[in-house]
């Protein structure tokens, strides 16, 4: 719980960004939130296994959480019930 307190304290398009669908399935999704500051990808993989989510979409990201950084092109694999958020960073 404190985690997600955190997200939301740190990251403003969390409670003021716009709302954008990116790619949705009936097991995995990804949206968007997005205001002045920053872009954030909200990615859930609802599956207990990897998928593949094919959408419109690049760009280059960062993982949050691992500060991993990934480049994007019109799909996104997910790990069994993975979640991540990523934010995109100066193309």
């Amino acid at each position: 719980m404190q985690k997600l307190i955190h997200l939301k304290h740190n990251h403003s398009a969390l409670s003021y960004g716009d709302y954008t669908q990116i790619g949705i399935t009936n097991t995995a999704c990804i949206y968007q939130r997005q205001d002045e500051k920053e872009c954030l990808w909200i990615c859930m993989n609802m599956k207990n296994e990897v998928q593949t989510l094919g959408f419109n979409g690049q760009g280059n990201f960062i993982d949050i959480e691992t500060n991993e950084e990934l480049p994007i092109n019109n799909a996104l694999e997910f790990k069994p019930y993975e979640v991540r958020i990523l934010k995109r960073s100066s193309d």
